[in-house]
């Protein structure tokens, strides 16, 4: 049987809040499963339910009388579902304390003779649901920690950027899939600030049709790669002060020929072995270091 939307709805709006780290907070909302696992529910009772009876949910229950007369006008029907309603509510409420009545509630719901109508509603979930539940928080929870920073502003690093978007991948839908939720519903499972998991979620399909187009050179990672930098030295500049310095007259090659060091080559896209450069130290100069450097030892002695 398939549980009204009113049930589905009361499920959707009790999530369990997930801790968040300081660089999530702002724009977060604390989400955790969309549906509550009843917590203290028996495997027995779990199964009881599970294979009980189904019963179709009939929006028009109230439209006959207990003998089976039609009544007279759905206004009637709505007054009849009122007066039940507020009779079941009322004999809770009579009750002195809240913990009183979720008890009852409970107990009532795990009741024999009550499994079809818990199985109804929606109380126990199958294992599947159940497991699909359990894998979402652990999900959310690793997502929470790949994305803690040191820093409010901090970025994360590429492994640990490249792990989320993994996750992203799996869990993305394809691009001609009718049956999958919004990205709104997606997003709003996900413990990440909504603009940040639309883009995430939007870059996981992209990714996920690549893969699965079978396209030779396709990744699996992303592999980030590092952020350029910007850098004041133009390359006028690093060209002249490179023609500069191996113009001197005191830089010299060295003479030995395995002497070398490997150089990337911006044109090849390569890199080469590149004879290292020495600098020249006359016999003068030497001597007048060396004299410096005694004198300076002698005033600090």
């Amino acid at each position: 049987a398939t549980p009204p939307s009113s049930a589905t709805d009361r499920n959707n709006n009790n999530n369990t809040d997930t801790i968040l780290p300081s660089s999530l907070n702002n724009g977060v909302r604390n989400v955790s499963s969309t549906i509550v696992t009843p917590a203290s529910i028996s495997t027995y009772m779990r199964k009881k339910i599970q294979s009980a009876p189904d019963i179709s949910f009939d929006e028009n229950a109230f439209s006959h009388t207990k003998g089976g007369k039609k009544r007279t006008s759905d206004e009637a029907a709505k007054r009849a579902k009122r007066r039940a309603v507020n009779s079941s509510v009322g004999n809770f409420m009579n009750l002195e304390t809240d913990a009183q009545r979720v008890i009852v509630l409970q107990e009532t719901l795990q009741h024999p003779k009550m499994a079809p109508i818990a199985k109804a509603v929606g109380y126990a979930l199958p294992e599947d649901v159940e497991m699909a539940v359990f894998k979402q928080k652990q999900q959310n929870e690793v997502i929470v920690k790949a994305l803690e920073t040191k820093k409010m502003q901090g970025r994360v690093c590429n492994d640990r950027s490249d792990f989320v978007d993994s996750i992203f991948l799996a869990n993305a839908a394809n691009v001609d899939s009718e049956n999958a939720p919004s990205l709104n519903k997606q997003a709003r499972s996900l413990p990440l600030p909504r603009s940040t998991a639309l883009r995430r979620l939007k870059n996981g399909i992209q990714r996920r049709a690549a893969v699965f187009s079978e396209t030779v050179g396709i990744r699996w990672s992303t592999g980030s790669r590092t952020r350029k930098r910007y850098s004041k030295v133009t390359p006028e500049k690093r060209a002249a002060l490179d023609k500069w310095i191996r113009g001197h007259h005191d830089i010299v090659q060295s003479p030995i020929t395995k002497d070398t060091i490997q150089v990337y080559n911006q044109e090849t896209k390569k890199k080469e072995p590149v004879p290292k450069l020495f600098t020249m130290i006359w016999p003068s100069l030497s001597r007048q270091v060396g004299s410096n450097m005694r004198t300076v030892t002698t005033e600090s002695s």
